[in-house]
């Protein structure tokens, strides 16, 4: 047995990134790592990696996923299709969920503007590495624009709320992934 005690240090985890924790051949189950792509703990329960954290929120510009688990959620570098896209960390899962959708429908330079609310259910797909919409064609024009997503991960059972709100220029898009099962 391992005892450590100290009133002036501490313990540093292995830190690696999301390749190198993947690249782990045969990982014990309760293997412990930080994980530096996602900025958390990842412990290995026998079958997949699983952050220790049940909540992350951030924001991201254009491009730059969050994470939580093997799930990752960003705004794509693009002219259309701007929306929350959703990819895994490695290899492929089975999904289906729900979106709603609050957007606006035209750009006012102070004060707010009127909005459309929309709702969209995608049933069991499979996503991997490479991001997709989760809403297929569905793009935010204007900043402040928000997508709630509520995703089940059928591979791993595990389910997911997801906050999507679009920031400026899509630049500081506020993401929020809470695993809720």
């Amino acid at each position: 047995m391992l005892d450590v005690s100290s009133t002036t240090k501490g313990f540093l985890y292995p830190r690696m990134t999301n390749s190198q924790m993947s690249a782990i051949s045969t990982p014990a189950a309760g293997l412990t790592v930080y994980n530096t792509d996602a900025s958390a703990l990842y412990c290995y329960n026998g079958t997949n990696w699983v952050s220790k954290e049940d909540k992350i929120s951030g924001f991201y510009d254009y491009d730059v996923a969050a994470q939580l688990d093997n799930i990752r959620v960003r705004m794509p570098n693009s002219t259309l299709n701007n929306s929350a896209q959703i990819a895994t960390v490695s290899g492929t899962i089975d999904i289906s969920g729900t979106s709603e959708t609050f957007y606006r429908t035209s750009a006012t330079s102070t004060g707010g503007s009127s909005a459309f609310y929309q709702s969209y259910v995608r049933q069991t797909d499979a996503i991997n590495t490479s991001f997709v919409n989760f809403w297929p064609g569905l793009d935010f024009l204007f900043h402040g624009s928000t997508q709630l997503i509520y995703i089940q991960d059928e591979t791993n059972n595990h389910a997911y709320y997801i906050i999507f709100t679009c920031g400026g220029g899509y630049l500081k898009n506020f993401i929020s992934i809470q695993r809720i099962k």
